[in-house]
Formats: C-alpha cells, sequence, structure tokens
C-alpha cells in the first residue's frame, strides 16, 4: 500500500497477489472523518497503519472478520 500526492489532489494505492474488488464503501457516520472500504476474501499482508498525506491523515488496514474472511481499510481524513 502506498500513499502519495499528484496534481489531482492525494492518491491511495492497494495491491494484493489477486483481484481486490470492495465488498462495501462508506464514509462513517459519525466523527471523526473516514471512509471505510470492506474487501471480502481478503486477508492483510501489509502494516497495520500507514500515515497519510493531505486531507488523509492515516490508512489503516485490518482483518475485519474471519468467516467470511473481510479485511477493513480505513482511510481517516
Amino acid at each position: 500500500m502506498t500513499v502519495g500526492s499528484n496534481a489531482d489532489g492525494v492518491t491511495v494505492t492497494l495491491r494484493g497477489n489477486g483481484r481486490l474488488a470492495y465488498s462495501a464503501i462508506a464514509e462513517a457516520d459519525r466523527p471523526p472523518a473516514r471512509l471505510v472500504v470492506d474487501f471480502q476474501g481478503v486477508r492483510p499482508d501489509v502494516a497495520a497503519s500507514t500515515p497519510g498525506q493531505g486531507v488523509v491523515r492515516r490508512v489503516r488496514v485490518a482483518l475485519n472478520n474471519a468467516e467470511p474472511v473481510v479485511t477493513r481499510v480505513v482511510l481517516d481524513l
């Protein structure tokens, strides 16, 4: 996972050893502001937290559910 920036803003790049298709994406319904993305059938294999840039303060990754396997990525804004 990498966090960077370009002329359009902040970029967050997720890579895996297979297809990464999100099963859910949502803005948090209460503060602090964050974007939550779930990936079903994916196990995390990255650092639990990565510093952000610009409006993205930090990116967090964790196993959200063991059965069925769901990995959650949270962008803290």
